[in-house]
C-alpha cells in the first residue's frame, strides 16, 4: 500500500494533461447542454405554430422533463467514455512500456491496477457531477422548474418530481463501477490498444441491442440498468413521470435487481482483473 500513493500521484498528473481524461470529463456535458438548446429551438418553434392556429398546449412546458432528458444523455455518454477510456488507457499504456516502467519503480501489479481503478472511478465522478450542474442552470436559464399542471390541475408536485429524479440517478450511477471494471478488463486482455477499443464498445452495443432478446436473462446484467443508446434504465422512465404521465410503471423486482446486481457484478470483474494482470506480461 505504500507504493499506491506514488501511483495515484502518477495517475492524477497524467490525466490532468491527458486529452482523454477531459473528453470524459466535459463531453457529457457538452452533449447534454446542445440537447437542451435544440430542445428549446424546436420548442420555440412548436409555440410558434400553436399560436398561429390559436391553440394552447393544455400541459405546462416546464424544465423538468428536459433536465432529465440531458441527464439521461450525459449519463449514456460518462457510460461509454467510461469503458473506452479504461480499455485504451491501460492497453496503450502496455504498449507503450509506461506499465513496466510503474512495476519497476513502484509498485506491484495489485497497486497499478487499485490505482487505475481508483483514478477512472473518481474521474468519472467528478464528470457526472460536472453534467448535474451543468443540466440543472442550462435547464433552468431555458425553462421554469415547477409544478406539471394540465387544465389548471396539479398532475405532480415539485417534492415527488425531485424524489423521482434522485431514485432514477441513483439507479443509474450504481452499474458505473462495474462498466468500469468491465473496460479495464478488456483492456488487461486485449492485445492492442486498437483491440481493446472495439471489443469493449462492441461488446457493449452488441448488449444493447439483444438485451430484449434474453428475457429476464437480461436483468441479470448490470449493463441493462444504465443509461444506454437503447434505454430501459428507470431514469429514461423518469423523465416521463416528471412530464405527468400516469401510465409509467416500474415494478419493485426491476427496481431490486437494479439496487443489487451492480456491486456483486463489479466485484466478480475486479476479482477478474487481479486474475487475469497475474499473467499478462507488462
Amino acid at each position: 500500500m505504500i507504493s499506491l500513493f506514488p501511483l495515484l500521484k502518477a495517475e492524477f498528473f497524467v490525466s490532468a494533461r491527458s486529452n482523454a481524461s477531459r473528453i470524459v470529463l466535459l463531453l457529457p456535458s457538452i452533449l447534454g447542454s446542445i440537447q437542451l438548446i435544440l430542445a428549446k429551438i424546436i420548442s420555440v418553434g412548436n409555440s410558434a405554430r400553436a399560436a398561429l392556429i390559436s391553440q394552447q398546449s393544455p400541459v405546462s412546458d416546464n424544465a423538468y422533463g428536459y433536465f432529465v432528458d440531458s441527464l439521461t444523455t450525459g449519463l449514456t455518454a460518462v457510460v461509454l467514455l467510461s469503458i473506452a477510456n479504461a480499455a485504451f488507457g491501460f492497453s496503450q499504456e502496455r504498449e507503450i512500456g509506461t506499465l513496466r516502467h510503474l512495476l519497476i519503480r513502484s509498485g506491484s501489479r495489485q497497486s497499478i491496477v487499485i490505482a487505475k481503478l481508483l483514478h477512472l472511478h473518481f474521474l468519472t465522478l467528478l464528470s457526472i457531477a460536472l453534467l448535474g450542474f451543468t443540466a440543472y442552470f442550462v435547464s433552468a436559464s431555458l425553462w421554469a422548474f415547477e409544478p406539471v399542471v394540465e387544465d389548471g390541475y396539479q398532475l405532480i408536485g415539485e417534492s415527488e418530481i425531485w424524489s423521482e429524479i434522485q431514485l432514477g440517478i441513483w439507479l443509474a450511477v450504481l452499474p458505473i463501477p462495474a462498466s468500469i471494471c468491465f473496460g479495464l478488463l478488456i483492456g488487461i486482455v486485449a492485445q492492442s490498444p486498437g483491440q481493446a477499443l472495439a471489443v469493449s464498445m462492441g461488446l457493449t452495443l452488441t448488449f444493447d441491442i439483444f438485451k430484449t432478446n434474453l428475457g429476464v436473462g437480461a436483468d441479470y446484467v448490470f449493463a441493462k440498468f444504465q443509461p444506454s443508446l437503447l434505454d430501459y434504465s428507470y431514469i429514461g422512465e423518469v423523465s416521463r413521470m416528471v412530464r405527468g404521465f400516469s401510465d409509467v410503471f416500474i415494478e419493485s423486482e426491476t427496481i431490486a435487481l437494479n439496487t443489487w446486481i451492480p456491486m456483486p457484478s463489479a466485484l466478480l470483474l475486479t476479482a477478474l482483473i487481479f486474475f487475469y494482470i497475474r499473467k499478462r506480461p507488462l
